[in-house]
C-alpha cells in the first residue's frame, strides 16, 4: 500500500519538496491502477466486495475490516472521465431547476471532463487484514456464486475540494455558456480558461470518495462439495478496462 506524506514534510506550505534546502523532486501522484467513481459519494468503502455475472455488476457486501486513514497533499491527482453535466451541477451544488427546460434533456448526456485534486484522505487495506480470507467467509454468508467474477475495492481517494474542467464547445453546443455564468457562484470558481477550456470548483462539507482501485478476487480450491461450495480466494491485479462501478451498481447489497 502506498505510504501516507507527513505534512510536515512540505516545507514551508509548499506542495513541492523542490522548494526545500535539499531537491528531492517532486511529490509523485500515486494513482495508478485507480478509477474514477461516476461521482463523488460517501460509500462503496474499501473492503466492498462486488460480483460481475449475467445479472450485471452486483453488490456483495463489505468486508468486516476498518480501513486505514490518512490524509495526503500532493501534486495534483488528475484523471479524465466521461460525466454528464448532471453529475457536476449536482456536485457542485447547482440545482438543475436553474436551467432551461430546453437544455435539461441534455443534462445526462456524458463528456470528457478531467478530474484534479491536490489535498486527499487516502483509505486502504492492506494484506495484513486478510481481505482474502474476509471475503471467503463474506461469500459463504451471503452465498457464492460459480459463474461470477468477484472483485473487492482496496483503496479509495477522497477530497473536499475537486476541480473539474472540460471543453467550453459542450457548453457552446448546448446554449449554456451564458446560463452557466450566471448560475455557478463565486464560492465554485467557475472561469473560461480560454477559448476552449471552462473550469469550476467543487466544494464538499467532508471528504468525498472520487477515487477507487480494485483487486480481482480468484478462486481457487473450494471449500466443501457441489457445484457453488465457496472457493478459497487469492487476489489478482486488475485489467485495464476489466471492472467498473457503473452508476446503475446498487447501492444495497444482495447475494
Amino acid at each position: 500500500m502506498k505510504s501516507i506524506i507527513p505534512i510536515a514534510a512540505l516545507c514551508a506550505g509548499s506542495l513541492f519538496v523542490t522548494s526545500c534546502a535539499h531537491n528531492y523532486g517532486t511529490i509523485p501522484t500515486t494513482l495508478e491502477g485507480f478509477e474514477a467513481f461516476d461521482s463523488p459519494r460517501d460509500f462503496d468503502p474499501p473492503g466492498r466486495v462486488f460480483r460481475v455475472g449475467p445479472d450485471g455488476v452486483q453488490g456483495v457486501g463489505t468486508l468486516d475490516i476498518v480501513p486505514k486513514t490518512g490524509n495526503e497533499y500532493t501534486k495534483k491527482y488528475g484523471s479524465t472521465v466521461n460525466w454528464s453535466l448532471d453529475v457536476i451541477l449536482k456536485s457542485t451544488g447547482v440545482a438543475a431547476e436553474k436551467l432551461p427546460a430546453a437544455a435539461q434533456a441534455d443534462l445526462s448526456r456524458t463528456h470528457a471532463v478531467s478530474l484534479g485534486s491536490t489535498k486527499a484522505v487516502r483509505e486502504y487495506i492492506d494484506d495484513s487484514d486478510q481481505p482474502t480470507k474476509k471475503a471467503e467467509d463474506l461469500v459463504a454468508r451471503v452465498g457464492y456464486r460459480k459463474n461470477n467474477k468477484y472483485y473487492v475495492i482496496r483503496e479509495t481517494v477522497a477530497t473536499s475540494s475537486l476541480d473539474f474542467s472540460s471543453d467550453r464547445k459542450w457548453l457552446a453546443d448546448l446554449n449554456l455558456e451564458a446560463v452557466f455564468s450566471q448560475s455557478l457562484s463565486l464560492s465554485n470558481q467557475f472561469k473560461y480558461e480560454n477559448d476552449k477550456t471552462f473550469s469550476l470548483v467543487a466544494t464538499f462539507d467532508k471528504p468525498m470518495r472520487v477515487w477507487y482501485k480494485v483487486e480481482r478476487l480468484v478462486p481457487e480450491n473450494g471449500l466443501g462439495v457441489g457445484p457453488n461450495a465457496v472457493p478459497s480466494f487469492t487476489n489478482a491485479t486488475v485489467l485495464p478496462g476489466e471492472f467498473r462501478i457503473q452508476s446503475n451498481t446498487p447501492i444495497v447489497d444482495k447475494p
